[in-house]
């Protein structure tokens, strides 16, 4: 008689029940929500409203654009770096109950922090290049264009399931 376990099988969870459960936990702890995640949302719409009333930034499409992109990827990396201390806060509050006391607690950029920027910015990239490439196919053939959407958007979904 063997003493070793059987294998695990891996459980899935439905995805209605991960979704409904994520709201009511957000909604239930709204005030440890508005908590962990109020400095960064006020310090990156301050930081927006600035680079607007500055006259940088913005749509670089049209004649008025500056030409740089600099300040948009400024306040885009420090997005990715505010959303990750958000995720890495509220993580923390579900899994072991802490809540940030002070502004510094909710503005942490410690290790933790800066390893899930740098696995979201990893996957930004995996996720991307390959749409890329396969848009600038399409764009090369304008008739398989809508085949070639189709076949990004469907390629998307298989990677953020398979994630």
């Amino acid at each position: 008689m063997s003493l070793t376990p059987p294998p695990a099988t891996p459980r899935t969870l439905p995805v209605l029940a991960c979704i409904n459960h994520t709201l009511t936990s957000t909604l239930r702890f709204r005030d440890a929500a508005l908590r962990i995640g109020l400095p960064w949302l006020a310090l990156i719409t301050v930081l927006n409203i600035a680079m607007l009333v500055a006259g940088r930034g913005g749509d670089m499409t049209t004649e008025g654009g500056t030409g740089s992109v600099v300040p948009d990827l400024v306040i885009a990396a420090i997005s990715v770096i505010g959303a990750s201390s958000i995720a890495v806060n509220w993580h923390r509050y579900i899994l072991r109950d802490e809540v940030p006391k002070s502004l510094g607690q909710a503005m942490r950029l410690d290790a933790p922090v800066w390893n899930y920027a740098g696995y979201t910015l990893l996957t930004l990239i995996i996720v991307m290049l390959p749409v890329l490439l396969v848009l600038n196919i399409g764009m090369a053939v304008k008739p398989l264009l809508p085949l070639v959407l189709l076949a990004a958007v469907l390629a998307g979904i298989m990677v953020m399931r398979l994630s």
